[in-house]
């Protein structure tokens, strides 16, 4: 089924292979960045910070993927920009999906053990980890938006080729065949898109890896 779907994020990050690989499915892509000069992907954007966004602009979508990013130092718009999307989407039939972050997955299966709190010192990361954290216990206790949050590996590779393949899990974090949590950004928009279209993790966190 085609949807309608809108795209938060930066010209050249993530959000512009998410955009590629659901227009190459044949889904109505719009995406709101901060500059469209930069622009790459082959769906119409419009240049929009995600604060300003109003409940006018979402009407027309199915479903919202926000793969917003920030500066080093601006962690803290996690948290403004993910309470704004979840307050213009409460109680309506637009689906959230999120870009999440791998620091708090658990480390493996006996669930005692936080990545971040493990294995990243402290800096950016740490700060960026500890406030997706928060952003993720803000999804956790919504009940007036259908969300998802979609925790990336440790590594995302920019460049990495597309095979459309990938393992799924849930809070832990997954490893490859060599030890390694790791996914192109190319794969990871397969798995976005397949989320999209398929709805499997309604209310829920899931990961993936290659």
């Amino acid at each position: 089924m085609t949807r309608s779907i809108g795209i938060i994020g930066v010209s050249g990050g993530l959000a512009e292979h998410i955009a590629t690989e659901a227009a190459a499915r044949g889904h109505h892509v719009t995406a709101f960045v901060d500059d469209t000069e930069r622009w790459a992907a082959p769906v119409p954007a419009i240049r929009r910070d995600p604060l300003d966004l109003t409940r006018p602009d979402m009407a027309e979508f199915d479903v919202l993927i926000n793969a917003h990013q920030v500066a080093p130092g601006r962690e803290r718009a996690h948290l403004d920009v993910n309470r704004h999307l979840l307050w213009l989407l409460a109680r309506t039939p637009t689906r959230l999906i999120t870009v999440g972050s791998p620091g708090h997955l658990f480390t493996d299966d006996s669930r005692t053990s936080i990545y971040w709190q493990e294995s990243i010192a402290r800096g950016p990361r740490r700060d960026a980890a500890r406030t997706m954290e928060r952003v993720y216990f803000l999804y956790k206790i919504n009940r007036d938006v259908l969300w998802t949050y979609l925790a990336p590996p440790i590594e995302l590779v920019g460049d990495g080729a597309r095979t459309g393949r990938y393992r799924a899990g849930g809070d832990v974090l997954l490893t490859d065949e060599s030890g390694r949590s790791r996914i192109s950004h190319a794969d990871y928009a397969v798995a976005m898109v397949d989320e999209v279209e398929a709805g499997a993790h309604p209310r829920r966190m899931f990961t993936v890896v290659a």
